[in-house]
């Protein structure tokens, strides 16, 4: 048995690395540059409509395995299509599911592989002299059947009406061989939620392009990692930028994540919070870590090229130097301008440099987010940042620890913006200066939006986020 070395992300934060034996038919790492791993031997497996497969999914509400009998009602040139079956049922009448199906095919095949493909897909050059890309590599690694695995089932995950769901997951836990404890599939696959999900809608097709640019990721940052005989699992607000960035390449700007930004959706936006420490409060909040990091990903494409992405994905970095080390005019290890330049960007909101987004249309009118205390401190984690309402033309105060302050005037709107520049998004919290002044539109009203208040129900969380609140 060939060994390979793969790296899975989880259990709240924590990485498990293990050499296991397996099946993926690939040789020790060499130092050509080429990538040694064999294509496997023999023509890609086949399935057949109608074939039913045992598949291990996830319950995310008992953190355990479960197994469900899936039905094979699709075949497309990109991809098989499983639906979740309970005797003779599926989750709706079957021709209504295979009517779901053959449009989830299409979509697939003709709309989303060729325009993610095409934003994030890597190509690799293999020791039989021929190059794969992504998901030829994925397949290689999976069960070597040619096509994507797309399980429709009901996924477990405690939903009740108004709270959060999962509406999709990659679990790289597929690309391992079964072994006690841990239950894989063996395969290159993606699970698509049937309730509250809606198979067939806008939303879940945007969901498959979310899932599609995890596994492709992670597939990539294993074969680098392979290549520079280190581990190089993205930080995850990379991650979730990137799987933005597929949804907007398939599909266009998000609407929903701009107005769940200018509506402050989550509640925390004011107080600083967006996506360097993800979901740090495990709540409604990581709707803003959503928002942002859509924002922020958007401004990195604006202010490069549409390649920014496909540069970011193939780094030799897991974490902010990925992103820095491809963007125009920073230096790779000045995080600290490049998280300062997009929060002024918020605000002054420019048509033209960095202060802005280009003039894209999308942008037009976000939302100055003042904080909403009459404090004169503010307590920020890495990456944080907030709008002080300013009067006058008193100076900054100036840096301290990792907080910095600048003074900003953007159309006769005065702030302070303080923030916090550490590049590690693990460390702690620090103490920054504000001007404890309210902006006289927020006068009448001393408090924030109630969480809740306007929040979209059921509203879509990832599985990393649930396995966290279920304290995995």
């Amino acid at each position: 048995m060939k060994k390979l070395l793969i790296i899975i992300c989880i259990l709240s934060f924590f990485i498990l690395a293990c050499d296991l034996n397996n099946n993926k038919n690939k040789n020790k790492n060499n130092q050509s540059g080429l990538i040694d791993w064999k294509v496997p031997d023999g023509n890609p497996k086949t399935h057949n409509l109608g074939d039913i497969n045992d598949f291990w999914a996830r319950d995310l509400v008992k953190s355990t395995f479960y197994s469900l009998k899936a039905e094979l009602l699709h075949i497309g040139e990109h991809c098989y299509i499983w639906v979740e079956k309970t005797g003779d049922t599926y989750f709706k009448p079957k021709n209504e599911v295979l009517e779901i199906v053959v449009a989830i095919g299409n979509e697939y095949d003709t709309n989303i592989y060729t325009k993610v493909m095409g934003a994030l897909g890597v190509e690799f050059q293999f020791e039989d002299g021929n190059y794969y890309n992504t998901m030829q590599i994925a397949d290689f690694m999976g069960n070597y059947d040619g096509k994507l695995c797309i399980l429709l089932l009901d996924i477990k995950d405690g939903y009740v009406p108004g709270t959060g769901y999962v509406a999709g997951y990659f679990d790289s836990i597929n690309f391992y061989s079964n072994f006690p404890g841990l239950r894989s599939n063996e395969r290159d696959m993606i699970y698509i939620d049937t309730y509250p999900g809606i198979p067939g809608s806008q939303a879940s097709f945007e969901v498959i392009a979310h899932e599609m640019q995890h596994l492709m990721n992670f597939v990539t940052r294993q074969v680098l990692g392979d290549i520079n005989n280190q581990s190089s699992l993205m930080d995850i607000w990379i991650n979730e930028g990137l799987s933005a960035a597929a949804e907007w390449a398939v599909y266009g700007h998000s609407m929903g994540r701009i107005s769940d930004y200018n509506a402050n959706r989550g509640g925390s936006l004011k107080n600083g919070n967006n996506f360097f420490v993800w979901d740090k409060d495990k709540d409604i909040s990581v709707l803003d870590d959503y928002s942002t990091v859509y924002l922020f990903f958007q401004w990195l494409r604006l202010q490069n090229d549409n390649q920014i992405y496909k540069k970011i994905i193939k780094s030799n970095y897991s974490n902010f130097m990925a992103v820095t080390d491809n963007a125009t005019g920073y230096d790779i290890n000045n995080w600290e301008k490049l998280i300062g330049d997009w929060l002024r960007a918020n605000f002054v909101n420019s048509s033209m440099g960095i202060y802005g987004y280009r003039g894209d249309s999308a942008f037009n009118n976000l939302t100055k987010h003042y904080i909403n205390s009459t404090n004169t401190s503010v307590s920020l984690y890495p990456g944080e940042g907030v709008f002080s309402y300013r009067t006058g033309m008193s100076a900054a105060p100036g840096p301290s620890g990792n907080i910095r302050h600048i003074n900003i005037t953007s159309l006769g709107n005065n702030a302070l913006l303080t923030f916090n520049a550490n590049s590690s998004n693990r460390g702690w919290a620090e103490t920054g200066t504000i001007t404890g002044l309210i902006h006289p539109s927020q006068a009448s009203s001393s408090i924030a939006k109630s969480f809740l208040e306007g929040i979209p129900a059921p509203y879509a969380i990832s599985i990393e986020e649930m396995q966290r609140r279920n304290n995995e």
